[in-house]
């Protein structure tokens, strides 16, 4: 979520994610009542420092990482978080090194 919620700003639309008008992160600063889509929250909870993270930039390794996830469709988080939602999802392909297995020598 940090990654898509960094996005306008790492691409210098706005200075912190709440000043971008088409993201949850603005309309969760406004003072109206909460849309649909975004008041039907299931687990897991925001934490209450949420903006310190998603406005903190990514670092070269970071956006490595996430682009590395999306080219292979491998879950993107932490190596037991990434490993389990990969056997759960039937995804253990895309966490495996690409090509055929090496021939013992």
């Amino acid at each position: 979520m940090r990654s898509v919620k960094h996005n306008p700003l790492r691409v210098n639309l706005v200075k912190q994610s709440e000043e971008w008008g088409y993201g949850s992160s603005w309309t969760r600063e406004q003072k109206q009542a909460t849309p649909e889509w975004l008041a039907t929250l299931k687990n897991p909870e925001l934490p209450r420092n949420w903006r310190a993270p998603v406005n903190k930039p990514q670092t070269g390794a970071e956006l490595s990482a996430l682009r590395k996830c999306l080219t292979r469709g491998t879950p993107f988080g932490n190596d037991k978080w990434t490993s389990n939602t990969a056997k759960r999802l039937s995804l253990e392909s895309t966490t495996r090194p690409r090509g055929r297995p090496r021939k013992p020598l």
